[in-house]
């Protein structure tokens, strides 16, 4: 897509690169959902994670 849209290829190293230097990480989202429902998160985390972790 990107040699199409600019006519410049990159490696996918290259690409992971170029976005990592403008601020974009698939590891850690930039905000937060406004859907967040922290209560419904911590009963999960009381009621489902044990038997996900082991």
């Amino acid at each position: 897509m990107i040699e199409r849209r600019f006519g410049v290829s990159y490696t996918l190293r290259g690409v992971s690169y170029l976005l990592h230097r403008i601020g974009y990480s698939q590891q850690v989202p930039n905000r937060r959902a406004i859907e967040r429902d922290p209560e419904a998160i911590a009963g999960w985390h009381r009621g489902r994670w044990p038997s996900v972790r082991g």
